[in-house]
């Protein structure tokens, strides 16, 4: 369904409570969450009773074994797993990580039918890697990298598309077979946490540095692509009432419209009540915060704009938002996340392969309880 709660009430009985009334109705409505194709499989949960979720699978696979001296471990910690150590790029090193074997055979981990690798994590700020093996060769392994920020819960997907063909911390076959050679996932060997100098396809990691990491791992999981059920319109300035004084005054632009001045009846405040709602019902959903809506300044079928992070100032005619709100309802590419969206009237609108390229070009929304548990 696409939902814009509208009405003569107070903005908390219509963009607070109204979206509350949607997703009880939406989880107490067994047909339609049984008619919820996204799914996850679990491979590691290192929550719970220390020692018995996996963690003593992982062993430490170091620089050591190229004359380095880097060093780490895998643990339990107080939020699941840690993988920390020390790396240093002395001795021609640069590398640590925590690799998890299956031996083949009937002791393999199948991904058929899943679209990626789901991790919920609590990292220190650096670039990790995430291997995947299902080849005999040493060497040869499948990489994707993901960012971290300092002490935050983040849920990381990592679509099976953009882990690249590796050899040696370079992109294999010199990148003649990038897009040859791809990863059977009905057949997994290995998975490893990697904290390297190197990034994926070989290129420095911009985010290294010597010395002490941590990334805690609180499961590891398949996921798979689904459309949104809910989709939610919201406004652009939402989060705009609570910067803080540096944000203000980074972003003026953005913090000094009428709408953030005024916030009547703290409209913007409750509009992201009802945003958080949805975002930890645990349903498949896409939140669109339009931009200024515009029939007088704004054309009809203009180029679309989808941004994030809450610092768009614009405006979008009423029709293009529309438009944008069905795309987004039909593609597997929208669920989970929250962006805003402006028009820009010297264009004319993307078509939609386009518009399907910058919806998953968006980061997914980083919150721990995002995704519905097991079925």
């Amino acid at each position: 369904c696409i939902v814009w709660a509208v009405g003569s009430r107070s903005p908390a009985q219509v963009d607070r409570d109204g979206v509350k009334n949607l997703v009880e109705c939406v989880v107490n409505c067994s047909s339609m969450m049984n008619t919820t194709k996204f799914r996850t499989k679990s491979i590691f949960d290192f929550t719970g009773i220390p020692g018995s979720f996996g963690i003593n699978r992982f062993a430490p696979l170091d620089d050591v074994i190229m004359g380095g001296i880097s060093q780490s471990r895998f643990i339990q910690s107080s939020f699941g797993a840690s993988f920390e150590g020390n790396v240093t790029t002395e001795s021609n090193g640069g590398f640590c990580q925590a690799r998890v074997q299956w031996k083949g055979g009937n002791d393999r981990l199948d991904l058929t039918g899943f679209d990626g690798m789901e991790l919920i994590v609590k990292g220190d700020g650096r670039r990790y890697k995430l291997n995947l093996k299902n080849s005999l060769e040493p060497e040869f392994v499948f990489q994707a990298s993901f960012d971290t920020e300092k002490g935050e819960v983040m849920t990381i997907r990592l679509p099976f598309s953009e882990f690249l063909p590796s050899r040696r911390g370079s992109v294999a076959f010199g990148g003649s077979g990038l897009f040859e050679e791809q990863l059977e996932v009905s057949n997994i060997t290995s998975m490893a946490f990697v904290q390297s100098k190197f990034d994926t396809g070989g290129m420095t990691n911009a985010a290294f540095e010597s010395g002490r990491f941590q990334l805690e791992i609180a499961s590891v999981k398949a996921y798979k692509d689904v459309k949104p059920k809910i989709v939610l319109l919201s406004s652009a300035a939402v989060t705009r009432p609570f910067w803080t004084d540096s944000e203000r005054a980074a972003y003026s632009y953005a913090s000094q419209i009428p709408i953030v001045q005024l916030n009547p009846g703290n409209i913007l405040g409750e509009k992201l009540k009802g945003e958080d709602i949805l975002r930890l019902s645990g349903i498949p959903y896409t939140i669109l915060r339009a931009t200024g809506l515009n029939t007088t300044e704004q054309l009809p079928n203009r180029k679309i704009i989808l941004t994030q992070g809450d610092r768009a100032v614009g405006r979008i005619h009423p029709i293009d938002m529309a438009k944008c709100m069905v795309f987004a309802m039909n593609s597997k590419n929208t669920s989970f996340k929250t962006f805003e969206v402006e028009s820009q009237n010297q264009y004319e609108m993307q078509d939609s392969e386009q518009l399907q390229n910058q919806f998953k070009a968006l980061s997914y929304d980083c919150r721990e309880t995002l995704y519905p548990r097991e079925p």
